[in-house]
C-alpha cells in the first residue's frame, strides 16, 4: 500500500469541497486506472462503494487504493464522494478532502486512478472493442472512435484532412494512416508548410531543374516525387501561399507535378494527407485559402480530440511520458494530489503541453516523486518558485474559495485576512 507523503503539496483537510452548478438526478461516471476507462450511470438515492476489495461495486486494481476506499452517491441532485478512512485519501483539484460534492462536471483522484463525473447518462460504448492505434496512446471513447476512422480511411486513395488544435498529435495520426494503408512500405514524408520560406515552397514541394533560379545548382526532385508510392503529409497547410495553392490543386486534380524550370510535368503517385489547426472554410471566406483546394483536401476528414475531451487517458499519458523521460532524468512517480491537479487544468496546449509540464515537474521532483507543488511550478515556468509556507497558504486559499462557493469575501473572513491579501494568495497558484 502506498503512503502519501504529508507536505506542502498534499494536506489532509477536515472540510468539504463543493463544486456548484445545475442539479441532476442521474450522473455519468468514468473510471480510468491505466486500462480502458469504465463507464456507468448512478441515479438519485443510489450509492456505490469503490476500492481494491472484491466486495466493492467499483473495483480498482491499484496498490495505492484501500480495500474499501470510499463511496460515491447521488443525493438531492448532487453527486457526493466520501473517503471511508483510506490511507491515501481522495483528492479534488490537488487537495486531499474527506468528502466533496459536485453539481457540474468534475473529477477526483484516489491512488493512481482518475474518476470523472458529469450530470447525465454514461455514453454507449459503440467502439468499446476497437483496438488502439499503434504508436498512439489512448483508450478513451474519443480515441477509439479516432482509431476506427483511421482504419476505415487508411486503405483509400482519397486525400485526408486532419483537423485539431495545436499539440493534439496530428502528425501521429497521419503516420497511423500511412501504416494502415497499402502504402506502408513506401515513404512517409512530413512537410511543415508554416516552416517553409514562401519563395522556396514551389521548389520544395514540386522540385526544380538545375539553373531554374539563382542558387539552383542541382536538380531537385521535390517532396511529391520523394514520396512516390507513399504518403506526403502537409502539416499546417493553411499557411501555403496562394500561388502554391493553385499548383497543389492541379497536382491533386491531375496526379502530376511540374518542377520549376521544367518543360514537361511528371506523374506522381503519392497520397496527400494534410492538417491544420486553423479553420480552412474560414480562411476561404477571408480570401486566404482557395475554396476549391479545401474541397479537394477534405474529401475525407478526421477530427483529433483535444486533451480536455479525453481526460480518461490522463493516467496512461502521464505514465507513458514519465517512462519515456526515464532514460534522461531517472524514474519518477506521480502523487495522487499531483494527478488531481493535472486533471483540474484545462490544457490549452493539449498533449504537447502535458509532456512539457511533466518534464519540468520531474526536474523539480524530490527523490523521484512529483507532488502538487512541482506541478504548480511546472505550470508556471516563468514564475519564481514559491517558498513552502507561501505555497501552503496559497493552496489553502484556493481550497477555501471552493468551500465558500467562490465568494472571496466569505473565504477571506474564514481565513481571517483582508480580501486583498486573500486575492494575492490566490494569484500565487493561478494558472497561466
Amino acid at each position: 500500500m502506498e503512503h502519501e507523503r504529508q507536505g506542502s503539496e498534499e494536506l489532509e483537510h477536515n472540510t468539504v469541497s463543493e463544486i456548484r452548478g445545475a442539479p441532476s438526478t442521474e450522473w455519468a461516471i468514468e473510471v480510468s486506472d491505466g486500462k480502458a476507462p469504465r463507464r456507468m450511470t448512478l441515479s438519485e438515492g443510489h450509492t456505490l462503494l469503490f476500492g481494491s476489495s472484491a466486495r466493492v461495486d467499483i473495483r480498482l486494481e491499484d496498490p495505492a487504493v484501500s480495500g474499501c476506499h470510499g463511496e460515491i452517491s447521488v443525493q438531492d441532485g448532487q453527486l457526493w464522494i466520501r473517503d471511508a478512512g483510506s490511507r491515501n485519501g481522495v483528492y479534488v483539484a490537488g487537495a486531499r478532502v474527506p468528502q466533496a460534492s459536485f453539481q457540474q462536471p468534475g473529477s477526483f483522484v484516489l491512488g493512481r486512478s482518475l474518476v470523472q463525473v458529469a450530470p447525465g447518462v454514461a455514453e454507449i460504448e459503440d467502439v468499446a472493442h476497437e483496438p488502439p492505434l499503434e504508436g498512439v496512446v489512448g483508450l478513451s471513447l474519443a480515441m477509439r472512435r479516432l482509431a476506427r476512422d483511421v482504419r476505415r480511411f487508411a486503405p483509400m486513395r482519397a486525400p485526408v484532412l486532419i483537423r485539431g488544435e495545436t499539440g493534439v498529435g496530428k502528425e501521429l495520426i497521419a503516420e497511423a494512416l500511412h501504416r494502415h494503408s497499402g502504402r506502408a512500405r513506401g515513404p512517409f514524408l512530413p512537410m511543415n508548410m508554416g516552416a517553409l520560406p514562401p519563395e522556396l515552397v514551389d521548389s520544395e514541394l514540386f522540385g526544380h531543374e538545375k539553373g531554374a533560379f539563382t542558387g539552383a545548382v542541382n536538380t531537385s526532385l521535390g517532396a511529391f516525387v520523394a514520396a512516390q508510392n507513399g504518403t506526403i503529409f502537409l502539416d499546417e497547410v493553411a499557411e501555403l501561399p496562394l500561388g502554391a495553392q493553385a499548383k497543389l490543386l492541379r497536382t491533386l486534380e491531375n496526379g502530376e507535378v511540374k518542377p520549376v524550370g521544367a518543360a514537361q510535368p511528371r506523374k506522381i503517385n503519392a497520397r496527400v494527407v494534410s492538417a491544420s489547426w486553423a479553420s480552412l472554410p474560414e480562411r476561404a471566406l477571408q480570401g486566404r485559402f482557395r475554396e476549391d483546394l479545401y474541397h479537394r483536401l477534405a474529401v475525407l476528414t478526421i477530427q483529433v480530440p483535444p486533451l480536455r475531451d479525453r481526460f480518461g487517458d490522463l493516467p496512461l499519458l502521464v505514465r507513458f511520458f514519465l517512462d519515456q523521460m526515464a532514460h534522461e532524468i531517472g524514474e519518477c512517480s506521480l502523487s495522487s494530489g499531483a494527478l488531481s491537479r493535472i486533471a483540474s487544468h484545462g490544457w490549452p496546449g493539449n498533449v504537447r503541453e502535458l509532456r512539457n509540464v511533466l518534464l519540468r515537474a520531474a526536474l523539480l521532483a524530490q527523490e523521484g516523486r512529483i507532488g502538487t507543488s512541482q506541478i504548480e511550478e511546472a505550470l508556471c515556468p516563468f514564475r519564481q518558485p514559491l517558498p513552502v509556507d507561501e505555497l501552503k497558504r496559497a493552496l489553502e486559499a484556493r481550497r477555501m474559495l471552493a468551500l465558500h462557493q467562490g465568494n472571496t469575501s466569505s473565504a477571506a473572513r474564514a481565513m481571517g485576512v483582508p480580501r486583498s491579501t486573500f486575492r494575492g494568495w490566490l494569484r500565487r497558484v493561478s494558472e497561466p
